[in-house]
């Protein structure tokens, strides 16, 4: 059975959004007080960790969901709709991206006819750090550390992008989607691991820590996980799947794969630090899929607010460095430096900012999409 939706995906969306959101607000205090940045303030019990693995999710969670979206229209079609496709997932990304990208580099450009010494660094290569974001390539930018400011978390979008350009090509010229799927997923682990020895050998070598950097930044991977499970979704009556489903679905699997990402979140070590992204990704997917398919899913979130906060989340991560870095400026020029009070402001601020852009911004380019299929 083809499902149109699925429950707690949009609630678990939301929750991932929002702790992002506490980690930038964490990293952001700190640099604006000038303050160093320590393990035991910021990353206390791997928040910043914790914070990678919800990335991780959230890229598992495109894959299941975009595969999914292809899988149904290929099989029933038999073939892959790419203008729709495309103009969809333009008319879905685009507007708002491209409103803060601009919106970034003006405000940095006027900054730069009279910049202060802690600028113009990014002033001698402003030009060049934006052509990154206006080619989708911010995860590009990241590699080679010529982001811009505020909006250096777009690193995700460009990943996401580049995915959404590729995917329907390798669909459309994949017969065996699970092998094709699998064999991405190794391939991407293997050289994630091979790139990651190579760089802990030589440390100072720039080839392998940006080498190490693109991997990680496109996390292709993750992408081809969700679609593995994306498969196992639409086929989950096919008794050819039922041992695999059966083994995915089982309650010790799903607390292992829960808990088990958290555990490794604890681990400071930078040699384990690529394990932690091939491990997470399968757990990831077991989770996702039984939050989409599975009734006896071992936690239930299909919450209206948190379901409203899931419709948000492009607008709360698009947004969040640039709101909360604003809102805490504000405050210390206010002469309010009490830590929860900030916070209590920032994400106030943000989620009215983020209400404010999906209503105004995204919702109209949906309804024009829908124009097109």
């Amino acid at each position: 059975m083809i499902k149109s939706e699925f429950k707690h995906l949009d609630a678990l969306r939301g929750i991932m959004a929002m702790y992002v959101s506490f980690v930038h607000f964490g990293v952001l205090y700190i640099i604006n007080k000038h303050a160093e940045m320590k393990f035991d303030t910021l990353n206390y019990f791997g928040a910043i960790q914790l914070g990678q693995v919800f990335m991780t999710v959230f890229f598992v969670l495109s894959g299941f969901l975009i595969t999914y979206i292809l899988l149904v229209d290929k099989e029933r079609d038999k073939t892959v709709h790419f203008k729709k496709f495309y103009l969809r997932r333009a008319f879905r990304i685009l507007p708002l991206y491209y409103i803060a990208v601009f919106g970034i580099f003006f405000l940095y450009r006027h900054a730069c006819l009279k910049p202060d010494v802690t600028i113009v660094p990014l002033c001698n290569d402003l030009h060049e750090r934006t052509l990154y974001y206006i080619f989708m390539l911010p995860n590009w930018a990241h590699a080679v550390d010529k982001t811009l400011p505020h909006i250096s978390n777009y690193w995700s979008i460009g990943a996401e992008e580049q995915f959404y350009i590729l995917w329907p090509i390798i669909l459309y010229f994949s017969k065996n989607y699970l092998k094709v799927f699998f064999s991405i997923y190794v391939v991407y682990c293997l050289a994630l691991i091979v790139v990651y020895v190579f760089r802990l050998s030589f440390m100072e070598n720039l080839l392998f820590v940006q080498s190490a950097r693109f991997l990680d930044y496109t996390r292709f991977g993750a992408f081809a996980f969700g679609g593995i499970i994306a498969y196992y979704a639409l086929h989950h009556a096919d008794t050819v799947y039922k041992t695999t489903i059966e083994l995915i679905t089982r309650k010790s699997t799903q607390y292992f794969c829960l808990i088990f990402p958290f555990i490794l979140t604890i681990i400071p070590n930078e040699y384990v630090a690529f394990l932690k992204h091939i491990i997470v990704i399968p757990c990831s997917a077991v989770i996702i899929y039984n939050l989409a398919m599975n009734e006896n899913v071992i936690f239930k979130i299909d919450n209206r607010y948190l379901n409203y906060l899931g419709k948000i989340t492009y607008s709360l991560y698009i947004l969040n460095q640039i709101i909360i870095d604003f809102t805490i400026k504000i405050c210390f020029a206010a002469k309010i430096h009490e830590k929860l009070i900030i916070f209590i402001f920032s994400m106030t601020a943000l989620l009215i900012c983020s209400v404010i852009s999906y209503h105004l911004i995204e919702k109209p380019f949906m309804k024009l999409r829908r124009r097109f299929g």
